[in-house]
């Protein structure tokens, strides 16, 4: 949240949602943004927040969670990410802020690529994306993974990459990074942070 810049004005998208953790946390990060406007915090509820889930196991779970934080209306979509019409959905709603945890899988960073390439999409032009991923969609040298970076690039600003501590989901050992794009701009010419 606090990467983004959020604020309570945001529309916060996560097209893979899984139990709905980031827009849990991205509702109480506008919520207390929001101070002691009430219609503002109903707002945030009830049409700030967007998601989609492919499992349908993670899906109940994600509409229960919300529900259970008084989300006023679910807005989390059971299906696939990458058809149209649910793009068409999202996309109608202008997210301005997408989070996401692509699934990991080994040699995936492609995919995880793509995943956020396909959030990317659906922002706004100047939205961000934030993405947690295996660190190798940042230093594989595989051809199709340079092919998706390449696509990104041409359309998207790589504004920062921090490199996460090994022990961060510990026992599991899978090391990550953090990407964070900006919607809609090409990266040409542009300087981008990389720390950890």
């Amino acid at each position: 949240c606090e990467i983004a810049e959020l604020n309570e004005n945001d529309i916060v998208f996560d097209e893979c949602c899984g139990t709905a953790g980031f827009l849990v946390s991205a509702m109480n990060y506008m919520l207390e943004k929001a101070g002691n406007d009430s219609e503002k915090k109903k707002k945030i509820k009830s049409s700030q927040l967007l998601g989609i889930e492919t499992r349908s196991d993670m899906f109940s779970h994600a509409c229960s969670n919300m529900m259970m934080r008084g989300d006023g209306k679910s807005h989390i979509l059971y299906g696939d990410c990458f058809k149209e019409e649910n793009k068409d959905i999202i996309k109608r709603q202008k997210p301005t802020k997408a989070f996401l945890n692509p699934p990991y899988q080994d040699g995936n960073a492609a995919e995880q690529l793509e995943f956020i390439e396909n959030a990317l999409d659906c922002l706004v032009k100047d939205g961000i994306c934030i993405a947690i991923c295996q660190k190798s969609t940042t230093v594989s040298s595989s051809k199709s993974v340079i092919n998706v970076k390449e696509r990104l690039l041409q359309e998207h600003t790589l504004e920062a990459t921090f490199s996460m501590p090994d022990e961060l989901f510990h026992p599991v050992g899978v090391n990550t990074s953090i990407l964070v794009f900006k919607a809609k701009n090409k990266h040409s010419g542009r300087k981008t942070f990389f720390g950890y």
